[in-house]
């Protein structure tokens, strides 16, 4: 199987991976445009942003996996209810680490025609943009370039 619910530990990474692209970027709270609506993530309990990605997530193991049922899906087993806590050693996760796992959860919630433009798509694509910005370099590199050299 090619496909799989991510971890309740794989979301909570991602949403530490959304606060220190907020902290990072000097931004009061991580906002993305998504269904026609500004969304905002709440910076004090994202439980609700935690639930629509594994949502997301299990609803395209689903779609890809329609034999297995909702309680028999490729994964880690675990309840479909998310519990929000800190993910484990937060400080030791680097900007590299929060951008793989942003193409795993990717790889796995992209399965149902209307991933393209969904609120966990957007998401994604929000936090990978404000994450690169904080990479070493980032900021002393060229915006445009005239010419390329070996």
């Amino acid at each position: 199987m090619s496909a799989f619910v991510v971890s309740q530990e794989h979301i909570r990474l991602l949403l530490h991976a959304a606060r220190f692209a907020v902290r990072a970027t000097g931004g009061g709270s991580f906002t993305w445009w998504a269904a026609g609506a500004r969304q905002q993530m709440d910076m004090a309990d994202p439980t609700a942003t935690g639930q629509m990605l594994l949502d997301a997530c299990r609803s395209s193991v689903a779609y890809r996996y329609p034999q297995d049922g909702p309680d028999h899906l490729p994964g880690h087993g675990e309840p479909a209810a998310y519990v929000d806590r800190s993910p484990r050693n937060p400080s030791e996760i680097s900007v590299v680490a929060m951008l793989k796992a942003i193409d795993c959860y990717e790889y796995q919630s992209c399965e149902l025609p209307t991933w393209n433009g969904s609120l966990a798509e957007r998401f994604c694509d929000r936090m990978r943009r404000d994450l690169i910005t904080t990479l070493p370099g980032y900021d002393k590199a060229r915006w445009d370039v005239l010419e390329v050299s070996a």
